[in-house]
């Protein structure tokens, strides 16, 4: 089970440097999980994300009434609500499914994550977690440019 292995949980805005922060962690040694499941986009081919969590991240954002571009409101406590409560299997079990077979340190990164982590605290347990921050600025200016937000 994931609790049993170390990991990094890299946590911070669409186009805020997370992906540029993944990678050198990387290249320290955390395993990312199966080089096929990593998403790739024609505007950025090196997200280093994996599909699988980013389909499990949006799930637990629409089941909560949102998505990446519109967040839900997530009112104190939504981490232990039944619905929440409901979602614990299936992201354990799509966790377990990427990083199942890693041994030894592993490094995950979406950045829903920043939304949603208090529901994947419950299935990690004890992790690190690495916040990049870039000016709120220049990450929707940044978006702005990518998809017209």
């Amino acid at each position: 089970m994931s609790e049993t292995r170390a990991g990094v949980v890299v946590v911070g805005m669409h186009r805020s440097g997370t992906s540029a922060v993944t990678r050198v962690i990387n290249l320290l040694g955390p395993s990312l999980g199966p080089s096929g499941d990593l998403y790739s986009a024609h505007d950025n081919p090196e997200h280093w994300e994996s599909s699988a969590l980013i389909a499990c991240n949006d799930r637990v954002l629409e089941r909560f009434g949102g998505s990446w571009w519109r967040p839900p409101v997530l009112p104190a406590g939504w981490q232990n609500s039944h619905t929440a409560d409901e979602l614990l299997p299936v992201i354990s079990e799509s966790f377990d499914d990427i990083y199942g077979r890693t041994t030894g340190q592993w490094l995950w990164k979406d950045p829903r994550t920043c939304l949603t982590f208090p529901l994947w605290r419950r299935v990690l347990g004890s992790v690190v977690v690495v916040l990049v921050l870039r000016d709120s600025r220049d990450v929707v200016r940044s978006l702005s440019e990518r998809d017209g937000l």
